[in-house]
């Protein structure tokens, strides 16, 4: 069940996402795979489901703005 743990939040995928990894915020209020380019990332938590397209609600663990340079 979607954010059945008191501690998780259901967050809107912008593209697929892998269960289990990290996201970072992405355009339009939903969230990202963490990108693997050069510069700053924000990572908002990691994925406890898998999203298969753009548009899908997950359940992500939220992190406290975990700052990846």
């Amino acid at each position: 069940m979607l954010a059945s743990i008191r501690s998780t939040v259901g967050m809107l995928a912008s593209a697929a996402i892998a269960q289990g990894a990290l996201v970072e915020p992405a355009a339009s209020g939903r969230i990202a795979t963490l990108g693997v380019g050069a510069g700053t990332h924000h990572v908002v938590g990691r994925a406890l489901d898998a999203a298969t397209a753009a548009g899908e609600i997950i359940e992500v663990d939220p992190y406290y703005f975990l700052r990846v340079i």
